[in-house]
């Protein structure tokens, strides 16, 4: 009777999906989507259709240039982090361009293969895999010129704020003294990444009125206030835009009688899209 019981009380099997294994949480399968998206094709330069990781595409586009330039492909290659260097290679992390440049070009004078060295997990490039008597040589090199390279790379600071100062001056020449050195140290400052130094803009003049227009905001406006008020970026630049305006062209020489006249006739208005086209560098 027993038995007949528990064979009446048998469970079916459950309609309900199994609970998946721990293993197979949603971070596991993003990070299993991520790996598949570069593929050993991918890494090889065939691709899958799919977009690339920025890093990886540039390290491709190197591969590419390589077959153009040198009519050889394999010159340039993509080795990822965990397969190690090959056989008497080195590991040369990115960073030193006199050094990572120099060992690129003289490996492939020496039809030795230059590998990019990627991690697929944070889809990063870290350096290069580079024949290790190349790098010794390299190495030495950049020692010996160190000195050099340190004075010709300060010459070329000093002529850049130099031609940046002339031109502050030109476009603004009733701007304070004062001022005028702010922007300079601010906007024009090496490494900085600001709009004085974005490679972006398409010209030195169009640099040199977004910086004044950037310390001018920032400075001469409430506009910091807004920011902090919650106003989004965009708009707080254009409620500003008049008062900005207003100094600029005072700095640029204009009479004030002027300057209202042409507020007063609807001239403040702001050239966005002139603004958004020009401005590649962070101008604040």
């Amino acid at each position: 009777m027993a038995s007949e019981t528990t064979r009446g009380k048998r469970k079916r099997p459950s309609s309900r999906p199994q609970r998946r294994n721990p293993g197979n949480s949603t971070a596991a399968s993003k990070l299993a989507r991520k790996k598949q998206r570069v593929s050993n094709s991918d890494l090889a330069g065939g691709g899958t259709g799919t977009r690339l990781p920025r890093e990886l595409r540039r390290a491709l586009e190197k591969q590419n240039a390589a077959k153009e330039k040198l009519g050889d492909s394999s010159l340039e290659a993509i080795r990822t982090e965990s397969e190690g260097p090959p056989p008497d290679y080195v590991f040369v992390p990115k960073g030193d361009v006199y050094i990572t440049r120099n060992c690129r070009s003289l490996s492939h004078e020496a039809k030795q293969t230059v590998y990019t060295v990627y991690n697929p997990k944070t889809q990063r490039t870290l350096g290069l895999y580079i024949p290790s008597q190349i790098h010794d040589t390299v190495t030495k090199a950049a020692a010996n010129t160190l000195p050099a390279r340190a004075r010709a790379v300060a010459q070329k600071d000093a002529r850049d704020t130099s031609k940046a100062r002339a031109l502050l001056r030109a476009q603004f020449p009733a701007m304070p003294a004062e001022t005028l050195e702010t922007v300079l140290g601010h906007a024009f400052l090496k490494g900085s990444r600001r709009v004085g130094r974005s490679g972006k803009v398409a010209s030195e003049e169009v640099k040199v009125g977004l910086a004044v227009d950037a310390h001018i905001r920032h400075v001469h406006t409430e506009y910091e206030r807004l920011l902090r008020d919650g106003v989004e970026r965009e708009e707080a630049r254009e409620r500003v835009w008049g008062a900005v305006r207003r100094v600029r062209e005072l700095w640029e020489g204009k009479r004030e009688v002027e300057v209202e006249a042409a507020s007063k006739s609807g001239a403040m208005k702001k050239p966005r899209a002139r603004a958004r086209a020009r401005a590649g560098g962070r101008v604040g």
